[in-house]
């Protein structure tokens, strides 16, 4: 199985296979590269608002996830996603990561794809919740742990810190570059295109997470890394 090929050369494979520079639509609702904000939950905590797209990219591949756990078809295993900064001609993978099917059961729906197409908290991991990829976002880029009207959970973590650091300006809702989500229901069916074969969800990730930190391993947010 083991290919000599540049980690470019695997990426732009990828890209081209599942048409993630065309498909790829912005992460936020922006005005001159500055994040809109909203409030959200019981406390009116603000938020970095989520781009229309976005929503309906997550929304509409979620919903086949969810449609074949109720069918009990088995065609899809969860939904695989990546969030890319950049132009589109030369896009950065920052974060690689799914939403499994089932949950902790290996037989109930996942919670984060729980009434996915109007629940705004977990959304396929990334809700705004407390607990979910833009909840902490939030928190950690627009200072709800110092704010006396904003009640939080806890500080945000280092991951979180990390991607404020990497995807805006100091002390602002400002994009140093666009941002971009892609994101697919994946198949049992689907192949890898590197190898051409059927794999798992969970083991394609690891894949792209590799790739993408042995194309640019600066740019890459996921924790676990190879």
């Amino acid at each position: 199985m083991e290919r000599k090929v540049e980690p470019e050369d695997m990426i732009a494979e990828w890209f081209n296979e599942y048409s993630v520079p065309d498909d790829a639509v912005p992460l936020f609702e922006t005005e001159n590269g500055v994040v809109e904000t909203e409030t959200f939950g019981h406390n009116t905590r603000p938020i970095l608002k989520r781009s229309g797209e976005m929503e309906e990219m997550i929304r509409t591949e979620g919903k086949k996830v969810v449609d074949d756990w109720k069918t009990q078809n088995g065609e899809y295993e969860g939904i695989l996603y990546m969030m890319l900064s950049g132009n589109r001609e030369n896009l950065s993978v920052r974060y690689v990561g799914y939403s499994s099917k089932y949950g902790q059961d290996g037989e109930g729906l996942n919670g984060n794809l729980e009434r996915i197409e109007t629940n705004s908290s977990k959304l396929a991991r990334w809700g705004y919740g407390q607990a979910y990829h833009l909840g902490k976002l939030s928190a950690a880029t627009l200072n709800h742990y110092e704010r006396e009207d904003v009640a939080v959970e806890d500080e945000p973590s280092k991951k979180y810190r990390r991607w404020d650091d990497a995807l805006f300006e100091s002390d602002s809702p400002k994009l140093q570059e666009p941002v971009y989500i892609w994101a697919r229901a994946w198949k049992k069916d689907d192949a890898e295109p590197l190898y051409n074969i059927n794999m798992m969800v969970d083991t394609v990730e690891k894949i792209l997470i590799d790739l993408a930190y042995r194309k640019n391993p600066d740019a890459l947010l996921n924790i676990q890394r190879p």
